[in-house]
């Protein structure tokens, strides 16, 4: 079952912690109960804080603390799916046997199983390390990142898991970390810079850090991976070393005052926009000096809150001596457009698009009379795959452009476009329940995933779940159509959304006809 572990984790170790006690018997009708083990050694973990809620509720139903060889026991009075949770000093909020988000619930009832669980706790790991300049002295308030590679939404990226700056003695820390493969970045300035906009850019003072990963590299290429497991303490050092800073000088051809001053920001693995600039200054002749700036590949723009049209973006290595005129034939899109709802309105709805190329996400608020707008900063050309978030029971019905191509749930913009959508709304989500089988008996903990036709285009479809203790499983809110359905025992690592990972578990798959407003149960056999 798909949990809240972001959320609703931490408001169960907010609240406050029953205090320590041995599992009492049981007083309820049923019981969940079992011990809580190392998931490296085996060891029983007496001590460890163990809680229960009902699933998709934040509320916490009991706490109790495991009592000797890590044995706990809740007394439980409704049969129903709860998710059960630990925490221990050492050990990481976690729900059992969690992946991405995901848990397997205890489902508790006549002739269920719940009275034999082996919940096998993940010691924490963390990533630390000092930062420092060319003379070995700290280097305070950098902004270090971590960023984790791993299979999210069945594609294989890099993504920003966190980020911190570095204390007065250029020390960073990043804890409660699971396993995984991890990347350091650090962008800092020195502190005795001297980045006038109007200065010499020759003075010896006038430099910067460029953007530098562990374990050393200026370049995401050279970027050192660090394999973490779980309980490791792992040291990783960057030393920074400054060069000489460039002044550019940005020419806007637009009309005065049409926008805000130009910003500058490099990427970070295609797809993260750190600030690459710490300072700016702004002429009435239009030109804006921009200072700090390492030399490399950099995205200069500008936004125009008014017009999103006269926004642009402009991507370029700076070097000494070079000059940018910001265009004037701008290729930044405008998308607006139209929410109809076949059916009572109730609540607000926010359409969501997100860049294939870009990786970039931007939403607009639908108006009450079902108007939107996208706005804000540059939206570049680029295919966008489309989102609503309204009540539940609603489905997006269909999707119709104007200076766009539609292909499923997404839209192909070209440079300069002029996009205006229709998105029509209705009711008439299904939902399928089902349970995953192997040799005819019930599975816990595959992960299931049901794929719409055309799913690279279709994205928002997409559902999963993992089975829980009984083997079952719940895919809500799925629109009408053809999809495939698959359970796989340890999928959590595979690049699902890439078709050739996917091709030998297609055979075994099923095929599932969804119609409108339906209720379907399954059965499915894991791979």
């Amino acid at each position: 079952m798909k949990t809240l572990v972001s959320s609703l984790i931490c408001v169960i170790w907010t609240m406050a912690v029953a205090a320590a006690q041995s599992p009492s018997p049981a007083t309820g009708n049923f019981r969940i109960m079992g011990v809580v083990v190392h998931s490296l050694t085996g060891q029983p973990l007496p001590g460890i804080q163990m809680s229960i809620l009902r699933a998709q509720t934040p509320d916490v139903l009991q706490t109790v603390v495991a009592a000797d060889r890590g044995r706990f026991a809740f007394p439980v009075s409704d049969p129903g799916k709860y998710v059960l949770v630990a925490q221990g000093r050492g050990f990481p909020r976690q729900a059992w046997d969690e992946h991405n988000g995901f848990s397997t619930a205890v489902v508790v009832g006549p002739g269920k199983d719940s009275e034999n669980i082996v919940f096998r706790v993940r010691p924490e790991a963390s990533v630390s390390g000092t930062v420092t300049d060319e003379a070995n002295e700290p280097v305070r308030e950098a902004q270090v990142m971590l960023f984790h590679r791993g299979v999210e939404e069945g594609n294989d990226e890099i993504h920003l898991r966190t980020q911190t700056s570095t204390d007065d003695q250029g020390h960073y820390h990043f804890a409660h970390l699971f396993s995984g493969t991890f990347f350091i970045v650090v962008s800092a300035q020195p502190w005795y810079a001297h980045t006038s906009p109007t200065g010499p850019e020759t003075d010896p003072l006038n430099v910067t850090y460029p953007l530098t990963y562990f374990s050393g590299s200026t370049e995401a290429g050279g970027a050192t991976p660090i394999s973490v497991k779980p309980g490791d303490k792992i040291t990783a050092d960057l030393s920074l070393t400054a060069v000489q800073a460039i002044r550019l000088e940005v020419t806007r051809l637009m009309r005065p005052n049409s926008g805000s001053a130009p910003n500058a920001t490099r990427k970070v693995f295609g797809s993260y926009s750190v600030s690459a600039s710490n300072q700016y200054e702004s002429g009435a002749d239009g030109r804006t000096f921009m200072t700090g700036l390492a030399p490399g590949e950099v995205e200069i723009s500008g936004s125009d809150s008014k017009n999103p049209r006269n926004s642009w973006r402009e991507t370029l290595n700076v070097a000494a001596g070079v000059k940018l005129k910001a265009p004037s034939d701008h290729s930044a899109i405008a998308v607006g457009g139209k929410l109809i709802l076949n059916q009572p309105k109730a609540g607000s709805a926010v359409i969501i698009l997100s860049g294939r190329s870009s990786h970039e996400r931007f939403q607009a608020l639908v108006n009450p009379d079902g108007s939107f707008q996208f706005s804000g900063p540059y939206m570049p050309p680029d295919t966008y795959q489309v989102a609503i978030f309204y009540r539940p029971g609603s489905v997006l019905a269909s999707i119709a452009a104007t200076g766009a191509k539609v292909d499923g749930r997404t839209i192909e913009v070209a440079p300069g476009a002029d996009v205006q959508l229709t998105v029509v709304m209705s009711r008439g989500a299904s939902r399928i329940d089902g349970t995953v089988l192997r040799e005819g008996k019930p599975v816990a903990g595959a992960m299931i995933v049901l794929l719409p036709h055309d799913w690279l285009n279709n994205q928002s479809l997409i559902r999963r779940d993992q089975s829980d203790s009984d083997g079952t499983f719940t895919l809500p809110q799925i629109p009408p159509g053809r999809y495939t359905a698959l359970a796989l025992q340890n999928g959590w690592d595979i690049d699902w959304q890439n078709a050739a990972v996917l091709k030998p578990y297609l055979p075994h798959a099923q095929i599932v006809l969804v119609s409108p407003d339906q209720r379907y149960e399954m059965k499915i056999n894991t791979q």
